[in-house]
Parts: C-alpha cells; structure tokens; sequence
C-alpha cells in the first residue's frame, strides 16, 4: 500500500526523533517517582515509575496477564482527564435481588403459615446473597480513574486509580506527574515535527505490543496527520 505524503513528511524526522522514543539503559538511572496501585480481590496491579524526569514507565497485571511499556513524558497531554463510569446493570440487578428479599421478609411477616419458616430463611439468605455478588460484580466492573493521553493523537495511554493506595498518595503522585510533564515539555529541544514523528512511532509501536487496538491507532494517526497539515490546529 502507498505511503501517504503526510506519512512520508512525518517520516523523515523519525531518526531525529529516537531519542524522544526509545529509552535504552543508559537513559534510565534513577526513579524520580513511583506508584504501586492494587486490588487484592480484582486480582490486578499497576506499577508506574517515572527515571529521570524523563521517561514513564507501566507495568501492569491482572488475571489474564501482564504487560509492560515506555512513553516519553513530552509525548504526553499534562491535562488528564477523570473517568467515572457506574455499571448500572449489576447494580439493577443488585438493587432487584435486595428489594425482593425484602418484600418477601414483609409478606412473610405479616402472613404467618404461608411458607415454612426454614424456606422463607433460605430463600432471604439467597437473594441477599445474590444482591451481595451483583454489587461486587458492578464494582469491579465500573472505573474511577485519572486518564492520561498523547499529545497530538489524543488517545488514552495509560491511568491511574483514583485515589489509590490512598487519595495523599495518588493526589501528590498525579500533581507531581503533571508537574513533570508540563516542565519536560517547555524543556524540550526537538522540534514540532521531530515530536510529531516520535509520537507517531510511539503509537505504532504500542499497537504492535498489543497496548492500543487498531481501531485506537488508526484514530491517533489521523489526529497527529492533521496536526502536521494544518499545526495551527489546538492541542494540549
């Protein structure tokens, strides 16, 4: 398939842009920051170092697996965004199973001999029981997160829980992080284009990793095309 021009442009400052891209061990010497975020009964774990300043670090893990990847702080945007998501269908389902419960304890009450007591027992103890694993299962499936994205394609690169392992630790963790990237982008020497390139590549290559989908990638790539074409377009 033909390069496109825009890719073709953008391209010619890839090797200027390596340094921005690929951190090697002699650009990693000292961890600057660190947050470790678990949950036991999720079975997950996110581990975010930040070396010198300069390059950001995940590590993450769960019950399917594990996966770990680099980004430059100046690739990304410092204005994070928070998202909260509820799964309102456990908690229907949640909310169902109590109130039914509750309204046969009632009936029961106040209708004596209509079932045997050790039937109404269970029956209660089930569906409380069943509305207790329907509220486990919305929590574990509904999000708080802080959302941090690339600067010029503008996807989701990586989170952090809110506050988590404790809001004094995620509050000075993201304030400083922020801190960092804003001073890691007014510091910079690479041009607009050299950043356009290595932020592309970035994006390519955490598609090839199995980090961001195709659908994910192709959606950054034309962000960054557009901004090359026409860079008076705002972003972060």
């Amino acid at each position: 398939m033909r390069t496109s021009s825009n890719e073709e442009q953008i391209t010619l400052y890839s090797a200027d842009a390596n340094a921005l891209a690929q951190p090697s061990a002699a650009n990693l010497k000292n961890i600057t920051m660190e947050l470790l975020q678990y949950s036991k009964w999720k079975g997950e774990q996110r581990l975010i170092r930040v070396y010198d300043d300069k390059f950001l670090s995940i590590i993450e893990k769960n019950m399917k697996g594990a996966i770990s990847y680099w980004i430059n702080l100046t690739l990304l945007d410092a204005a994070a965004s928070r998202q909260r998501t509820i799964n309102w269908k456990f908690l229907l389902y949640s909310v169902c199973s109590v109130s039914l419960a509750a309204t046969l304890s009632l009936i029961y009450s106040r209708t004596p001999g209509l079932v045997a007591p050790t039937y109404a027992l269970i029956t209660n103890v089930l569906l409380y029981t069943l509305g207790a694993i329907f509220f486990l299962s919305m929590l574990n499936r509904s999000k708080n997160s802080l959302v941090f994205y690339s600067s010029y394609g503008q996807i989701p690169i990586f989170e952090i829980a809110f506050n988590k392992p404790s809001k004094p630790q995620f509050r000075k963790f993201a304030t400083e992080l922020i801190a960092r990237i804003n001073n890691a982008k007014s510091n910079t020497y690479f041009s607009e284009p050299q950043i356009l390139a290595a932020e592309l590549n970035e994006h390519r290559r955490l598609r090839d990793e199995g980090v961001l989908s195709d659908e994910i990638y192709r959606y950054a790539k034309m962000n960054i095309f557009r901004h090359h074409k026409n860079p008076a377009t705002p972003h972060h």
